[in-house]
């Protein structure tokens, strides 16, 4: 396990290297993934090895314009639910698993709501999103709005200080 642990860290920081970020932003970043109901179920998944990439340069199953809408959708949903955490007091037990089983139920909650409201599963807006993202100044601009408004948020909620 110890020779796993130290190419993890090796990779890590060949990472960081290239991002040119400090570990402490890196950590900060990963902390504010891992606490989001959008993001926390690919943390996870990728702390599990279980991650595989999107199909980048497979032709979307969404157009361009229902990306964006959905995406407006996406993003409403995950700041009302930001929203509700910061006044949600964690379970008085502290524990960990019951914490992040919570998140996945919200998260799970999430897509529903996204699906009645866009017509559209998660998996396929998602892999949307991110073929525009690489292929499409307007949805990058729009992505990094989205990210601004989120770390903004971050800042405001109990333990997310930036």
């Amino acid at each position: 396990m110890e020779i796993e642990d130290q190419t993890a860290q090796a990779v890590v920081k060949e990472v960081i290297d290239i991002l040119e970020i400090s570990e402490q932003e890196f950590g900060m970043t990963h902390q504010t993934l891992g606490s989001n109901p959008q993001t926390a179920e690919y943390v996870m998944a990728a702390q599990q090895g279980k991650l595989s990439g999107p199909k980048l340069n497979s032709q979307p199953s969404l157009s361009k314009q229902q990306t964006l809408t959905a995406f407006e959708i996406s993003q409403r949903l995950t700041m009302e639910q930001m929203e509700s955490l910061k006044n949600k007091k964690p379970p008085e037990s502290g524990d960990q698993m019951e914490m992040m089983i919570q998140m996945m139920v919200e998260q799970a909650k999430m897509q529903d709501k996204m699906f009645f409201e866009a017509g559209v599963e998660n998996e396929e807006f998602e892999d949307s999103l991110m073929y525009f993202v690489q292929k499409d100044p307007e949805v990058q601009k729009k992505m990094q709005e989205y990210m601004l408004k989120m770390r903004s948020q971050m800042g405001g909620m109990p333990g997310m200080g930036m």
